[in-house]
């Protein structure tokens, strides 16, 4: 059996989401913990920062070193500025091809005519994860889905990888990232197919 190549470092995930939605949160968290401990991610968000520090600093921070950042979309979330700040430097940085935005649908909400409205969401069947009659199967969905395309990055493709950036404070640290080649998709708009990257026979989700 071929071994499932990986990235030699993680790649940095943002989870950007409503306070009214940390349950969700919660439980989303649970289910990428597997890629945490196989070393195929590193995952931050807002509930992170330490006291005392300056927040929309350290949002900012992360937000420009994330590869991935995913969007947990609620109405809470579109209604909330916090929320709607961080959705529009991540869709800055998706048109810049210097991270991959993924909307996660958690409740149902109209975004017809939005920017969001361009880019595939999960779960892959667009089914709100409130909608689901076993959350986990959703979660589980979208923990594949996020496999695949984690299973699409390479440190030694130089075809389509994402422009890399300094740091805010100008240190590098974008440099102690992978670097993110496109997988199967057409910027802004990017979209993956799940019969290019097939999940690796050794790796379940549980």
């Amino acid at each position: 059996m071929e071994r499932q190549e990986k990235p030699t470092k993680p790649v940095p995930l943002f989870l950007s989401y409503a306070y009214e939605d940390e349950l969700l949160l919660r439980e989303l968290e649970k289910h990428l913990h597997l890629l945490k401990q196989l070393g195929l991610i590193t995952l931050w968000h807002r509930r992170q920062i330490v006291a005392g520090t300056d927040w929309a600093m350290v949002i900012d921070e992360h937000l420009e070193q994330a590869a991935l950042i995913l969007l947990l979309i609620s109405p809470d979330y579109l209604a909330s500025t916090y929320s709607r700040d961080e959705m529009q430097r991540a869709l800055e940085l998706h048109e810049q091809k210097r991270a991959w935005v993924l909307p996660i649908l958690l409740r149902q909400v109209d975004l017809q005519g939005t920017d969001l409205s361009k880019l595939k969401p999960l779960p892959t069947n667009e089914k709100p994860i409130m909608k689901w009659s076993k959350r986990d199967e959703a979660f589980c969905d979208i923990t594949r889905s996020l496999r695949q395309i984690i299973a699409g990055l390479s440190v030694s493709s130089h075809t389509g990888l994402l422009a890399s950036q300094q740091s805010p404070s100008g240190s590098g640290s974008r440099d102690d990232h992978v670097k993110v080649p496109l997988v199967n998709t057409s910027w802004p708009h990017a979209e993956y197919d799940q019969t290019e990257l097939p999940l690796p026979a050794n790796v379940f989700c549980f």
